[in-house]
């Protein structure tokens, strides 16, 4: 499942092939995908639009436009590809964005998992989503990450994927840092003092560090 470091790739690709061109039109392949939202109103929100900018939080990323923000979740298995040549076109394509000189942009998702929406108030939807801080925020200190993870309560490992407490972390990057903060899955988050709950914080930097591209 694409987690936090993959989607920051995700928004990274984004910014460097989708911004500034007109989108010509939109095709919605898979309109189960959509989430509070119709495909007019969809069409009507991003057509004769650009892309101006990205953000992300969590799992999720925001395509900023003209009047407000895409907002995509990859569920298992979904990514991006931007393309040119019919030929280069994914297999499994549930969005296609279309610009004005040929360019495309496929949000491709074998499983179907993911998720499509759109918001005015990129803020206002991440509390709706009742998403906790993003691990990788500025803001996301050592005394945030021990309020995060003491009051989810349980294991150290649930606790770390718990995305109403820290967004962003999954099955995998939970084992990478559990196993780097040489902690086991089930330690109970009661049984951590100050020194444990710093190298897993610690450890979820490095992780951070080793995987972001």
């Amino acid at each position: 499942m694409p987690e936090l470091p993959d989607v920051e790739v995700f928004k990274r690709y984004f910014e460097n092939t989708s911004l500034y061109q007109e989108i010509a039109g939109l095709d919605i392949i898979e309109s189960r995908m959509l989430k509070q939202i119709s495909e007019k109103a969809l069409k009507t929100q991003l057509e004769a639009k650009q892309f101006t900018g990205a953000m992300r939080h969590g799992k999720f990323m925001f395509a900023n436009s003209d009047d407000g923000a895409l907002v995509l979740h990859f569920g298992m298995t979904g990514y991006l590809k931007y393309y040119r040549d019919d030929r280069e076109a994914p297999s499994h394509t549930r969005l296609l964005v279309r610009f004005n000189g040929n360019a495309k942009l496929a949000v491709s998702d074998q499983r179907k998992l993911g998720r499509i929406s759109f918001t005015d108030d990129i803020q206002r939807y991440v509390e709706q989503q009742h998403l906790g801080p993003d691990a990788f925020s500025d803001d996301f200190n050592v005394d945030s990450f021990k309020q995060a993870i003491n009051s989810s309560g349980g294991s150290i490992k649930s606790a770390l994927m718990n995305q109403e407490r820290i967004a962003g972390i999954g099955n995998i990057y939970s084992d990478e840092i559990l196993f780097q903060a040489r902690l086991k899955p089930g330690t109970s988050t009661r049984n951590l003092d100050d020194k444990k709950q710093g190298f897993v914080q610690c450890s979820e930097k490095h992780s951070e560090n080793g995987h972001r591209k």
